[in-house]
């Protein structure tokens, strides 16, 4: 069975990186079940370099590239002139592609900052507190607050009134222990006690 383009660059970087290692053809038969003309074929001129991507040994296609030239401006691999091609132009799309986003972006930043200038699209209108009211909907002086006046003694006396009936539902309730329930009895008649001195004094007065 023929093998495919992709298959045979993976089998000669397989057969160069083991005899890099120092494999014997033996070894290197073992491992890839490449046959010995094969293996003979492949490092024939073979001697040391050889194209990263595809795994060519011709040194006069072979090249030096430059993977990132900005930042590590010594550093290079070795690749042929068909890989070396494709990447560049690889890297070329790519290096287009930042600086077009980029140019959107500071562009979509410009036209905001244009738009923000033109005063005229733009008014401020001022909020009026959410207490407003207007004066012809509402007239706050026409409404006016009946509230009797309701004495000291009058409020007291509601007090020990209700201070009472409290006292004797306290009194009444049999998930209390019998003491509590006699001490709020007494402070149920005390309470009641004080509103009829309380009622009896008004009355006389």
């Amino acid at each position: 069975m023929r093998r495919t383009e992709k298959e045979i660059r993976k089998l000669r970087l397989k057969i160069i990186e083991l005899k890099r290692d120092g494999k014997t053809y033996e070894e290197i038969r073992r491992t890839t079940g490449a046959s010995p003309s094969t293996i003979a074929k492949i490092l024939k001129n073979f001697n040391g370099r050889y194209c990263v991507k595809c795994g060519e040994t011709n040194p006069d296609v072979l090249e030096e590239h430059h993977p990132n030239k900005e930042t590590y401006p010594d550093y290079t691999i070795t690749l042929c002139a068909n890989c070396h091609e494709e990447i560049t132009r690889k890297q070329l799309r790519q290096r287009n592609k930042h600086q077009k986003l980029q140019k959107n972006s500071a562009d979509s930043n410009r036209v905001f900052i244009k738009d923000l200038s033109r005063k005229s699209e733009f008014q401020i209108v001022p909020v009026k507190p959410l207490n407003y009211i207007q004066e012809e909907n509402f007239n706050l002086q026409s409404y006016s607050t009946n509230i009797p006046d309701i004495s000291p003694t009058a409020i007291l006396g509601i007090s020990c009134l209700l201070g009472g009936f409290l006292g004797l539902d306290a009194a009444f309730d049999r998930s209390r222990n019998a003491k509590e329930r006699i001490l709020f009895f007494l402070i149920s008649c005390a309470n009641f006690i004080g509103f009829y001195r309380i009622w009896t004094d008004s009355s006389k007065k």
